[in-house]
């Protein structure tokens, strides 16, 4: 049986306010396989939070790419945590599970992979071990521009018509749809380019049993100790069924 991965969305977003260390130290300890965050350019600075305004999971408001910088980390992200920077994430997670970094604006390309160089160079992390998503594909090219040795992962919006062949022409890794999208056509296609699919928003038993129908590679859930257990008995249940 496939091994299906499960992304943490945000951390544990389900269990702690997303994109918090806080929300991703619960995603580790519950046994993600990887943390997905989003990440806006803030000045010199890449904030994550998912939001480019502040209003909806923080005390603050206004455009977070406007604010300073002292001003952003001031807010409450939700049980008194700040909001973090993309380098903290990485230095709280710690090569214990993959890195998803989902780009939410412009000019996010650049300072993302600076921040992924310094990881692999100097915090002995792997190429394998980040993945770089967004809707926008031209951030993506700029991505594999700056260094295609960075994976990346094309993000549908909506209906996934056409996104495969996207995803291939720019070279991604993976493709990442709402499970709503998905259809046994549309695995198999992504699968015949060479290409990965994740879906999005599996939070339920049902879901999962049904994205695992699919065949599908990893689901992106806001109960990773959810996925892990359905997981785990899917597994038994196989092994036992190979036994007998």
């Amino acid at each position: 049986m496939k091994n299906i991965e499960c992304f943490g969305h945000r951390g544990a977003a389900g269990h702690e306010p997303g994109n918090t260390l806080l929300s991703i130290k619960c995603g580790l300890e519950l046994g993600a396989d990887w943390i997905e965050v989003d990440v806006h350019a803030a000045g010199t600075h890449l904030a994550v939070i998912h939001d480019e305004t502040l209003e909806k999971s923080t005390n603050g408001f206004g455009l977070v790419k406007t604010k300073p910088w002292d001003y952003v980390r001031s807010l409450d992200a939700g049980k008194g945590q700040k909001i973090p920077t993309l380098r903290e994430v990485i230095d709280c997670v710690d090569r214990r599970a993959g890195l998803v970094i989902e780009i939410k604006n412009h000019d996010a390309a650049s300072l993302v992979v600076t921040e992924i160089h310094n990881a692999i160079f100097n915090r002995g992390w792997k190429y394998k071990q980040f993945i770089v998503s967004s809707l926008n594909y031209m951030e993506l090219q700029l991505i594999q521009c700056y260094d295609p040795q960075i994976r990346i992962a094309l993000i549908t919006g909506g209906i996934a018509a056409d996104y495969a062949k996207i995803a291939e022409q720019i070279g991604a890794y993976s493709l990442v749809a709402d499970r709503s999208s998905i259809t046994h056509q549309l695995v198999e296609e992504v699968h015949v380019r060479g290409l990965k699919i994740v879906a999005g928003g599996v939070d339920t038993e049902q879901e999962y049993l049904l994205m695992e129908s699919m065949d599908v590679d990893g689901v992106v859930t806001d109960y990773p100790d959810r996925v892990i257990s359905w997981r785990f008995i899917r597994y038994a249940e196989s092994s036992l069924l190979t036994l007998s």
